[in-house]
């Protein structure tokens, strides 16, 4: 048996054995379902922009036919790590904290209340445009993640509460 067929076996067989445990794929039913139907709320800032193409690329843009509506608030903080002799801050801790608010539009009910947290670390050196730089990037992967955790979070439990 080459390798090859042995993989697809052992493939099939582990596909089998979780599709006998009630797996089902987060986007193929439910989730799905939801992509496109969530209204996201306003954002104001730089990383909010950055957060918001995520949720937007990740839950679709809500329109006219939105059951739920999405509500992010985040609050950003940069602490220093590393300080060098002369008080000089060579390290920096960046991270986000987003509370999540998703509402059904009909009823106006919350069906979901989260806070999620992203932190993330970066260097700074004595270039200005370096360091903003590096700061800029670390905005940015944290904004992704941050919507990355936002949306599964978000499309878990709606699927969840529209299956019951």
């Amino acid at each position: 048996m080459s390798s090859y067929s042995r993989r697809s076996a052992l493939s099939l067989m582990a596909l089998t054995a979780v599709s006998g445990c009630g797996f089902k794929p987060l986007y193929a039913s439910g989730g799905g379902d939801l992509i496109g139907r969530i209204e996201l709320g306003d954002v104001d800032g730089r990383s909010d922009y950055y957060l918001r193409q995520v949720l937007r690329r990740r839950l679709g843009e809500g329109g006219a036919d939105s059951l739920y509506r999405l509500n992010v608030s985040t609050d950003v903080k940069t602490e220093s790590l590393i300080l060098r002799e002369d008080d000089a801050t060579t390290r920096f801790n960046y991270r986000a904290t987003a509370s999540v608010t998703v509402i059904k539009l009909d009823t106006a009910e919350v069906v979901l209340t989260d806070e999620i947290q992203v932190s993330s670390s970066y260097d700074a050196t004595s270039s200005l445009y370096a360091s903003r730089t590096s700061e800029r990037a670390v905005e940015r992967q944290v904004a992704e993640t941050l919507g990355e955790r936002i949306s599964s979070r978000v499309i878990a439990e709606l699927s969840k509460s529209s299956a019951t």
